[in-house]
């Protein structure tokens, strides 16, 4: 059976040099590996192939490979159903690479590569005696075959140029889709071959030669590809990192220092370890119990890295893999007979692994940060992390506020997920007690108001019983604290003047009013103030040195007392505030008469105080205030089509015109149901987006195509339908924010 013919020919050169690339190992390179990988998802869906290659008449739109495809009555053969030519009705099994296989086509490529003569018999060889067919290769190479899988394709293909050698002469996939659609061969007989469902096995040969022949450089690339079968069966496919997002094997794409484990129930039953750069493994299933359900587990053997698994014809899912972790990709049944198994052919929940975006505002970051995959179940922890300065303002989770926590986990992840913090400025201040009016001690029974001891008795006196349970104030001048602001943390700082290891009770207020006066010696004096709704707990632990002020001489955080009193209408940043400090127990603080001041520290952020769903940081750092009017949140300042409030939500920069995200091209890319856009520096690609997919803009149903994007900020981006509309329906496509209300 010879089924194969020149494609892509040339007339013959006279060799002036010549210089031949040729690989002598048993494994397949990544040139070889693409014509697999092509080959094994046509098999898998002959259908779709047909359509992407236009060859169908749903897709033909006057493409030239429709009308080449037309058969001798005229009848494009995606149309005929003669069972000639069309065997492709259903899916079939992948072709497990066999080195057997390889080293004869390797061989014959390269035989035909340096004797310039394209043809099956061997030409005058190295390695063949004359005129030998392929199944005489085969047996050569020790390769024992069923003749009902045998089939051979070759092609060759070349490009010259008059400075030196093309960098490329006839790339694999350009030979695949030649041999695919199969223009003038009667009955397609190299797409036949390829979809042969009785082959199992095949090898892939490529050879590269470089000629000169004045004043031309030529580059050719010579591929010989051999199916056959045994009486073996495989699970076959390849691992690959699909890193350009265009849902293909690409060369350069391969993962290897994996291994691929095959479990019969619990048991272990065969596995492969990945060592070749390519990807490629077959595992041998034939000793596996028909009807049985067969699990296939990865383990990673490698660094922490992203491997690309298909799913289907032109989908695919991407699992993160930490070193050392395996994960299940899926199961079969192992079916009775010969018949290969891919990993399309698993049924599992889908998909394998879910994304996650996570990005962190300016003045901090996320860790991790960007297009983050998660497997499905697992669990992933991010963490906030600002600037010096700064503190976490908020965490959005899916859109939802989740409070301004130091790190968030999701729990058994089984959808997608996007993950936005963002930050704020910490703006503080610490001031001491300066003046002796500014701290003081009330009897009990309200007789007289102590201003000038040496001693704060926090509440009772231990030598001075008849006190009572005083109540204590502390006035603090809190210049530069804005009204308005939020208070993120505070606290006093005493300094122990006497040790006391007895429990002690103490309960913090604020006076409420705006600018308190300093204390007087006064009956009832501080306990006649009116005092904040709120009230802090304070049981303090032992102090037991005098001249201690650390954690323990520390009250806890007052910021929810101090909030009342500085969101009041007369609070100015002028103004002093005042605490009371009333309970039980005893702790003996020093006094600014005796140098041993109490200090007040103050933390605090500004937020929107304009109202205008704008952060107030942001409008003056990119307009100069809060209420310049070219940063209104109706305008368009830089005139790019978004107002301020659409720039806030999407991260650009709305000063800048150029800082945009701009799609430049629908379906004008690699596939027919594409987006390309173009992202400039600081164009909002630390915001998530999706893209959305309508099929009839009447009915205005938009549905989520890809909730997330994962992309780069600088230059041209392409993202590719996953799954596109078939049977000639149109495709509609636009960008959303996930996050932010727009």
């Amino acid at each position: 059976m010879q089924l194969a013919v020149l494609l892509v020919a040339f007339g013959c050169l006279e060799t002036v040099s010549a210089a031949t690339q040729y690989t002598n190992d048993g494994v397949l390179t990544a040139r070889e590996e693409v014509q697999r990988w092509y080959i094994n998802r046509a098999r898998y869906g002959p259908e779709h192939e047909a359509d992407r290659l236009c060859l169908t008449n749903t897709t033909s739109g006057g493409h030239p490979n429709y009308d080449v495809c037309e058969d001798t009555t005229g009848t494009n053969d995606f149309g005929n159903t003669s069972a000639a030519w069309r065997p492709w009705t259903n899916s079939i099994g992948p072709l497990a690479p066999n080195f057997k296989l390889l080293a004869a086509t390797r061989k014959h490529s390269r035989d035909m590569a340096e004797t310039g003569l394209f043809q099956h018999e061997s030409p005058s060889s190295n390695y063949y005696p004359l005129n030998s067919e392929p199944w005489e290769r085969w047996g050569v190479e020790g390769y024992v075959y069923d003749i009902s899988g045998f089939v051979e394709n070759i092609s060759m293909g070349g490009q010259g140029g008059s400075l030196g050698y093309p960098a490329d002469g006839y790339a694999p996939a350009d030979s695949y889709d030649d041999l695919f659609i199969d223009v003038g061969i009667d009955n397609r007989g190299h797409r036949q071959g390829i979809l042969n469902p009785n082959a199992l096995e095949i090898g892939v040969g490529h050879c590269r030669i470089q000629k000169y022949s004045a004043p031309w450089y030529w580059t050719y690339d010579y591929y010989t590809e051999d199916f056959s079968s045994r009486t073996e069966s495989f699970f076959t496919d390849t691992i690959f990192c699909d890193t350009n997002s265009n849902h293909v094997y690409d060369e350069g794409e391969g993962v290897s220092n994996i291994t691929i484990r095959l479990y019969d129930d619990a048991t272990e039953g065969a596995w492969y370890d990945i060592t070749a750069a390519a990807g490629g493994f077959a595992v041998p299933i034939t000793a596996f119990t028909a009807g049985h359900s067969i699990a296939v587990r990865l383990r990673n053997n490698g660094t922490s890295r992203q491997l690309t698994v298909p799913t289907g014809y032109a989908t695919d899912t991407n699992i993160s893999l930490q070193a050392g972790a395996e994960v299940t990709l899926g199961t079969f049944i192992h079916p009775a007979g010969l018949t290969n198994i891919g990993l399309r052919n698993l049924t599992t929940a889908r998909p394998m692994s879910w994304t996650i975006w996570a990005t962190g505002g300016v003045n901090g970051v996320i860790s991790p940060g960007g297009c983050v995959q998660v497997a499905a179940g697992a669990s992933a922890t991010f963490t906030n992390i600002p600037d010096p300065g700064y503190c976490v303002s908020d965490v959005l989770v899916d859109g939802a506020s989740t409070g301004a926590a130091a790190a968030f986990t999701f729990t058994s992840v089984t959808t997608n997920h996007v993950i936005l913090v963002s930050f704020k400025e910490i703006a503080q201040l610490s001031t001491n007690i300066t003046a002796g009016s500014d701290d003081a001690e009330e009897y009990e029974d309200h007789s007289a108001t102590d201003v000038s001891g040496l001693v704060l008795n926090l509440v009772e006196d231990p030598d001075g019983p008849d006190r009572g349970r005083q109540a204590v104030g502390l006035r603090f001048a809190c210049t530069g604290l804005p009204r308005g602001v939020q208070i993120t943390n505070s606290w006093i700082q005493f300094t122990c003047a006497a040790s006391n290891s007895a429990d002690a009770a103490l309960t913090i207020s604020c006076q409420l009013a705006g600018n308190p006066q300093s204390f007087v010696a006064l009956s009832g004096n501080i306990s006649a103030r009116p005092l904040t709704a709120g009230t802090v707990s304070w049981n303090p632990s032992a102090w037991t040195n005098t001249g201690q002020a650390g954690a323990a001489q520390r009250t806890p955080d007052l910021s929810s007392i101090m909030q009342e009193v500085v969101d009041r209408l007369d609070w100015v940043s002028t103004n002093a505030i005042v605490f009371v400090v009333s309970g039980q127990g005893s702790r003996s603080a020093g006094s600014v008469e005796a140098g041993l001041p109490p200090s007040l520290h103050v933390e605090w952020t500004v937020k929107d105080r304009d109202g205008d769903a704008m952060a107030d940081d942001w409008e003056i750092a990119s307009f100069g205030s809060t209420n310049n009017p070219n940063g209104a949140a109706g305008f368009d300042y830089d005139g790019d089509g978004l107002s301020t409030l659409d720039e806030y939500y999407a991260g650009t920069d709305p000063t800048n015109k150029a800082s945009r995200f701009a799609v430049i091209a629908v379906g004008g890319g690699t596939g027919k149901f594409s987006v390309v856009w173009f992202g400039t520096t600081n164009s909002g690609a630390g915001v998530p987006f999706g893209i959305a997919r309508c099929t009839n803009l009447a009915s205005g149903v938009w549905t989520a195509a890809a909730p997330v994007v994962c992309r780069s900020p600088t230059g041209t981006n392409e993202w590719s339908d996953p799954a596109p509309p078939s049977g000639g329906v149109p495709a509609f496509y636009r960008p959303f924010i996930v996050t932010g209300g727009n």
